[in-house]
């Protein structure tokens, strides 16, 4: 639902044939924790919530320290 709003809302189409898996973690706990946060530091996402763990917001300005340009911190 949020991609089709997404399509909708920003007329974008999405490149189906392009997607990629951008990480890979077999344990699940840690997969949770590395989802939450990637998309902590993704300044502009889709996902309507905040993966599979909350992170405490005292870490939120790790994740976005320095990515004015755009560029995305090391973890």
């Amino acid at each position: 639902m949020a991609v089709t709003n997404h399509i909708a809302r920003h007329n974008h189409v999405i490149d189906w044939e392009g997607v990629k898996v951008i990480d890979g973690e077999n344990n699940t706990a840690l997969r949770k924790l590395r989802e939450s946060v990637a998309i902590a530091k993704e300044r502009r996402v889709m996902n309507r919530d905040e993966g599979g763990y909350q992170l405490s917001p005292i870490y939120r300005p790790l994740f976005t320290a320095g990515n004015q340009s755009g560029s995305k911190p090391a973890l």
